[in-house]
């Protein structure tokens, strides 16, 4: 009797198995990513919940760090702008042929501190470090998660001469979401080095560009029919941007302190996540995720002086994102469709302090709007030295 009721439990094992392989089986290989998404709540195929959480993920990450860098390219050219001695706001030095000493052209605010003729200057090396830590929530029944990704950022560049900076950053990514659509949670941690540069071919323009590649590590948990499933597996993403910004004219408003200026940009990504076998056995297939961004931005800057030696900039950003690339969600028969929005907006406001001494600090808070049925929120510090 008991070698019989040994054998049956046997084989409702193997069944189980068996019933588990199928059910992924029948949805496209992009069933098996980060984890077999089968919801205990409904005992349904949930494909659409694993791929959306990818997706959403590779966004956020990417926008976060690529905007950070974006705006440390941005910094290094604007802070080697040389000001007239009346401080900034007033007018650049000139050579003996009148023209401006240096092409960069910079924030209000900027200074660290005056050299011998009596001209405000920075210096040309920098150093600087950028926390960030960004929320993020998706509420669609069928792909519902929320948590947090981190990303602190360290850096240092040198600008070449007058209009050209180079620099490179590493960094650290973690996130950590809870993954409501099956009940479990997914956490990631990876290492990021991104090299970058800026050109400011005239007073009023600057260009920017930047690749990353990150190298990622997971682990993922899921109730999966009265038991957890749990995988870990390595990644990696590759990701660049390209950005030009133009600033108008201060005789088109007049007011000295402000500082208007528009961008456009893109941003894209390739996240790829290895296949490998889960705790019940079950292979997970390769799965890689695709971003191209286009991006438009309207920014007002104004600067406030804080004392003698110190300058505040205080600013308002409007964006416009379009993914005009992004991966594809399928859907598993009789599970709910979510959006394929491509669109979102963002508001970002900000302070930046320009201390003596070459040290400058700033925070940042970016709210993403707009985009159906993922929230997400960014708060972001910096700190730099210049030499």
């Amino acid at each position: 009797m008991a070698k019989g009721f040994g054998r049956a439990g046997r084989g409702l094992a193997v069944a189980k198995s068996c019933l588990i392989a199928m059910l992924i089986g029948v949805a496209s290989p992009a069933t098996a990513q980060v984890f077999p998404a089968l919801p205990p709540e409904t005992g349904q195929l949930n494909s659409s919940g694993v791929e959306e959480t990818a997706n959403d993920v590779l966004r956020s990450s990417t926008v976060i760090i690529l905007r950070n860098i974006e705006t440390r390219a941005f910094d290094a050219l604007s802070r080697g702008r040389r000001f007239g001695p009346g401080g900034p706001g007033s007018t650049p030095d000139l050579d003996d042929e009148g023209e401006q000493q240096s092409l960069r052209r910079a924030r209000p605010g900027y200074s660290a501190g005056k050299d011998g003729d009596g001209s405000w200057y920075i210096g040309r090396l920098g150093i600087w470090a950028n926390p960030a830590v960004s929320f993020i929530e998706n509420d669609f029944e069928s792909t519902a998660f929320d948590g947090f990704i981190i990303t602190p950022l360290i850096g240092a560049d040198y600008l070449i001469d007058d209009g050209i900076v180079v620099g490179l950053s590493l960094g650290y990514e973690g996130t950590r979401l809870d993954t409501d659509f099956n009940n479990g949670e997914l956490d990631s941690d990876g290492f990021v080095i991104t090299p970058y540069a800026g050109w400011a071919p005239h007073p009023n323009v600057q260009l920017t560009a930047g690749f990353s590649y990150t190298a990622l590590e997971f682990d993922s948990a899921q109730a999966l029919l009265g038991t957890t499933a749990t995988g870990d597996f390595s990644g990696n993403r590759l990701a660049g941007f390209v950005r030009a910004t133009g600033f108008a004219p201060n005789e088109w408003h007049g007011i000295e302190p402000l500082t208007l200026s528009a961008g456009i940009g893109t941003r894209l990504a390739r996240q790829r996540q290895e296949e490998h076998v889960n705790s019940l056995g079950l292979p997970v297939a390769e799965e890689k995720s695709y971003l191209g961004q286009l991006n438009l931005a309207l920014r007002a800057d104004y600067a406030i002086g804080l004392t003698p030696s110190a300058n505040g900039t205080a600013y308002l950003e409007g964006g416009f994102n379009y993914d005009y690339r992004q991966s594809e969600t399928e859907v598993a028969i009789g599970t709910a469709v979510p959006s394929d929005d491509r669109t979102e907006g963002t508001i970002a406001v900000g302070f930046d302090a320009a201390l003596s001494g070459g040290v400058s600090m700033g925070v940042e808070y970016l709210h993403v709007l707009g985009r159906e049925d993922v929230k997400s929120r960014n708060l972001s510090f910096n700190l730099r030295v210049d030499f």
